[in-house]
């Protein structure tokens, strides 16, 4: 890299964005598939990250985050998080994520560009990479969305991690994966239980335990003869009434949400909760945004903001919508 492009400009004001059980995670998946080495507080702190970069239209710019607001949406006590947040924050920016290409090549990235505390706050500002930051745009529908409070609730970085495995492959309900891939996607060093019992044992069981009470609930068998690896099997869940566009301005309304990449569920969601004038009225204000600058990319997280914000539209893992807010924040010189 060059020293011009080294100079990169960040805005002075970091953004604090206040997370909620509507919160989204949304992660490309060359990413999520990538080796990370995180300990438990480190994954909440990540993924409460993506969240904000998701609400900010994935802006280069600094992020307040909360630990305890963080927190308090896990359900976990934040005391531990802020004793150990020095160490936690300087694991993660010296994490170094290799992003492989289709053609085999791959590049390696430092995860963030910088990090801060402001102390008696409990507040920790973080900024992306800038050339990382590309790859969180270019989704290219090779992403895989969660609900952040269901991910921050879960205990181990292991059971985090298998379960944005399974979630990756939500839609069709089921995922082979050798026992090689398996160890790499966990960050499971080269010679680290290589017997597929020990790999059951030590992190597939307890996933399994966890993950019964949430939406990737799974059964498992191993594949091949000699076995080759894991079959993973998410459970049966219950289908959501699809909602059926009857009239010209149902089509129109439906087709409006779609295009703005909301998914089917969410569409059913809104479709079911409020009239389609009242969805061109929210299109007409998404565009109005747009033009004016205010959302680059993600128009589904804005119109999803606007939805709960505006007609009170219960998505699911709703809670009382409230304003987003940005505030100014002092911005430490020094990283930590």
């Amino acid at each position: 890299m060059t020293e011009e492009q080294l100079q990169i400009e960040i805005p002075q004001s970091p953004v604090r964005v206040d997370l909620d059980s509507d919160s989204i995670v949304r992660l490309q998946n060359s990413l999520l598939n990538g080796n990370y080495r995180f300990n438990v507080h480190q994954w909440r702190t990540f993924l409460g990250f993506l969240a904000c970069l998701y609400e900010n239209d994935y802006e280069m710019r600094y992020y307040n985050l909360s630990i305890k607001q963080l927190y308090d949406l896990s359900g976990k006590d934040h005391k531990d998080a802020l004793k150990l947040l020095r160490k936690d924050a300087k694991g993660l920016m010296r994490h170094v994520v290799e992003v492989k290409q289709d053609d085999g090549s791959f590049a390696l990235f430092n995860l963030f560009y910088g990090a801060n505390y402001i102390g008696g706050q409990g507040v920790l500002q973080l900024a992306p990479h800038p050339e990382l930051l590309e790859f969180y745009k270019e989704l290219k529908n090779k992403f895989t969305d969660a609900y952040l409070h269901e991910v921050l609730k879960l205990s181990t970085s292991n059971t985090i991690k298998i379960y944005l495995i399974l979630k990756q492959f939500e839609d069709t309900g089921w995922r082979k994966i050798s026992f090689d891939d398996f160890r790499k996607q966990l960050g499971l060093k080269p010679g680290q239980y290589k017997r597929p019992i020990d790999l059951e044992r030590r992190f597939i069981h307890k996933a399994q335990e966890e993950l019964e009470k949430t939406d990737m609930a799974f059964t498992y068998t191993k594949y091949g003869t000699p076995a080759r690896g894991f079959h993973f099997v998410l459970n049966e869940k219950k289908e959501f009434k699809k909602y059926v566009p009857i009239t010209d301005e149902d089509k129109r309304a439906y087709e409006m949400l779609e295009q703005c990449g909301m998914t089917e569920e969410q569409i059913n969601t809104v479709m079911s909760s409020i009239s389609p004038q009242e969805v061109f009225k929210a299109n007409y204000q998404r565009q109005l945004a747009k033009s004016d600058g205010q959302i680059q990319k993600n128009d589904a997280a804005w119109i999803t903001n606007y939805l709960k914000i505006e007609y009170g539209v219960k998505f699911k893992g709703y809670s009382k919508p409230k304003k987003k807010k940005v505030t100014k924040s002092p911005r430490l010189e020094k990283d930590i």
